[in-house]
């Protein structure tokens, strides 16, 4: 609250200039601008209480402008967090999924070893009883 306290005690010396500045032409875009970085540099501001303090002192369309602003911070920062959930998701079930993998390929390896182990121990053991088989046995 304290942040909200000095940043609006010195735009109150600058209220004039704001006005001046949001009533030019391009001006409600440099207000915005302004607004935007505010709101970005301090993540963690009260937008509400900045908004009051500004309205009592500015008029009551640049609150509605400041409280606009702020929502769209905030959408922006949700939309940005769902796009970095879905490509850490994705990341995550790409590895699972090439873990996973590795682990089928190992195991059917393993099983494939073990099955032609078995062939040879049984060749060479009907080769020791019956003698040489032949391709076709």
């Amino acid at each position: 609250m304290r942040e909200v306290r000095d940043l609006v005690g010195r735009l109150e010396r600058w209220a004039a200039l704001i006005a001046e500045l949001h009533a030019s032409p391009g001006g409600r875009a440099a207000f915005q601008t302004l607004l935007m970085y505010i709101l970005h540099v301090r993540e963690n501001f009260d937008h509400r209480a900045l908004a009051e303090r500004l309205g009592r002192i500015i008029g009551p369309q640049m609150r509605e402008e400041i409280m606009s602003t702020a929502r769209q911070l905030r959408e922006e920062g949700i939309r940005e967090g769902l796009q970095l959930g879905i490509q850490k998701g994705i990341q995550e079930g790409i590895q699972k999924g090439i873990q996973k993998g590795l682990r089928q390929g190992m195991e059917r390896g393993r099983e494939e070893g073990h099955r032609q182990r078995a062939r040879a121990v049984l060749v060479r053991l009907l080769e020791q009883r019956f003698g040489p088989l032949d391709e076709e046995s």
